[in-house]
This record gives structure tokens, sequence and C-alpha cells, in this order.
């Protein structure tokens, strides 16, 4: 039974934490598993709708015919434009060492502006009555409960 491991908000981590790669887990257990890893430049580089995504297929002699499902797949389903598939090279893998560090210092700035939005996002949720949110450790997203016990009948905890 393989793994499929949605990593497109990749090392988008605040603070001290630490983005860990499924499939690098995996080698670190020995492999037991097929990891099968989503990922893209959306999230991480602000393209949303460019469609620039990829699957990734480790340890996967248990799941080759999966695999050859998805290159199939992949050949007829409509994605991203040649212009925009030529930037994935330049922006993964810059051509020199003064483009690594402005691609590294940009994303570090993103990085630091996503973190005070969210940080910002729960403290002004935590505000408000009946909700509290659970800090986000990374990406651009919050976990938020609703405390249904503080509000009237109308709102009903169906779990």
């Amino acid at each position: 039974l393989p793994i499929i491991s949605d990593e497109i908000y990749g090392d988008m981590t605040f603070a001290n934490n630490l983005f860990h790669p499924m499939a690098s887990v995996s080698v670190k257990l020995g492999n037991q598993v097929p990891i099968i890893t989503a990922s893209g430049l959306g999230k991480q580089y602000l393209v949303p709708g460019w469609r620039l995504g990829w699957i990734v297929f480790s340890n996967n002699k248990a799941i080759q015919a999966v695999k050859k499902g998805a290159q199939r797949l992949a050949q007829v389903v409509l994605g991203a434009s040649h212009l925009a598939q030529v930037a994935i090279p330049a922006v993964l893998d810059p051509p020199s060492e003064e483009d690594r560090a402005c691609v590294a210092s940009w994303k570090d700035e993103l990085l630091s502006i996503i973190e005070d939005q969210s940080n910002l996002l729960c403290i002004l949720i935590n505000q408000c009555y009946g909700l509290e949110v659970i800090p986000a450790q990374g990406a651009m997203y919050a976990m938020v409960k609703i405390h249904v016990d503080k509000f009237d009948d109308t709102i009903v905890d169906d779990l």
C-alpha cells in the first residue's frame, strides 16, 4: 500500500520547524513502503494557476502499473505552457551563485511575511468568541476549532 504525500507547501515552515520529505523518511526507515510525492511551484513560488507540478515515485517496484498509468495520463491532460515549463529548471536550480542567492533571499523574505501574517491571523481568530486557532507551523492555512458548546442550539456538532 503506497503513501501519497502532498508536499506542495514543501519547505514553507515557520520558526525552527523543519520539513521532512516523506521519501527521505521512508529511506531512513528502510524503504518498506512505496511513496508517491506530489509537489509543484504554485504555492512555494506564488504562481497559482501556472499548473507547474510533478509526481515523484520512490521505491516504486511495487507500484509500476500506477506509475505507468500516471505517465499515460500526463501525456493526454492539458498542462502548463512551454514558456512556464522552461522556468522550472531556472527556479529550482538557478544557473549562478548570484541567482541562487537572489532566489534564497526572496524565499526567506516571502516566508517571513507569510509567518507574520499567520501570527496576526492567529491573534485575530483567537479573539473571536467560540473559536480557537491551532498555530500553524508553516504553509498558508490555519486550523480553527469551533467550540460549539459556546453557541446556541443552531450550531450542532454532527461528528
